[in-house]
C-alpha cells in the first residue's frame, strides 16, 4: 500500500504558518493551506 504525506497548515498566509509550508513544500509533501487573508493564499498556488 503506497502512502503519501500531507500536512494541513493554519495560518499559513504569514508567520510561522507560512514558513512551515514552505519547509513541508521544500521537502517534498503535499499541502492543505488555510488562512485569512485570501490574496496572499491564492499567490502560493
Amino acid at each position: 500500500m503506497a502512502t503519501s504525506n500531507v500536512v494541513f497548515i493554519t495560518g499559513a498566509t504569514s508567520g510561522f504558518g507560512e514558513a512551515a509550508a514552505q519547509v513541508f513544500a521544500d521537502a517534498g509533501w503535499s499541502l492543505v493551506l488555510s488562512g485569512r487573508r485570501y490574496p496572499r493564499l491564492k499567490a502560493l498556488q
